[in-house]
């Protein structure tokens, strides 16, 4: 089938271990490795779920100040502080290269779980939160898999399809709701 567009095609030779970075990605870690970076991130759930045990005022405190713990642990390990070298002990199996000299994939979800609970009302917040944090573990997890057809940098077109699954769910939701 002819690739149009900017659509790259990855050829549909499978890796040989699933530890190997997907095809064309320096760098990247592998995939045993972004199963665990992924699982990891899963925890994150308890963000939209805690969100049901708090007033969403109190949801509001809470989650700022863990995003203040892990931007302190970011800028700590940044600046090459005594925190880095017990931090990269537990973190660096499962860090992605250009998160070394960047904040990590956790401070920007806190982030987002703040600015969710503080921009909406708790509904929206926690099916915003649920749609990021399920749609980006799918959409990396079956585009690393089983992704062959790159879009921009890493991505991939079957990835892409796997982060936008809870849309629909998210729609019922809300049409239920009204």
């Amino acid at each position: 089938m002819p690739n149009s567009g900017n659509l790259r095609s990855i050829p549909a030779t499978p890796r040989s271990s699933p530890t190997d970075p997907v095809p064309g990605q320096q760098g990247e870690i592998g995939y045993d490795r972004e199963v665990w970076r992924k699982l990891l991130h899963l925890l994150a759930l308890s963000i939209p779920i805690g969100y049901q045990f708090v007033s969403q005022r109190a949801g509001i405190a809470i989650v700022f100040v863990c995003f203040l713990a892990s931007l302190a642990v970011d800028l700590a390990r940044l600046r090459d502080w005594p925190v880095q070298r017990f931090w990269l002990t537990i973190v660096t199996p499962i860090v992605r290269p250009k998160e070394e000299s960047n904040f990590t994939g956790a401070t920007f979800i806190l982030a987002s779980g703040w600015l969710c609970l503080l921009l909406f009302p708790l509904p929206a917040a926690t099916i915003g939160m649920l749609t990021i944090i399920l749609g980006d573990t799918f959409a990396a997890l079956i585009g690393r898999r089983w992704g062959r057809h790159r879009t921009i940098g890493s991505r991939t077109v079957e990835g892409s399809l796997f982060h936008s699954w809870p849309v629909p769910a998210r729609q019922g939701c809300h049409s239920r709701s009204a």
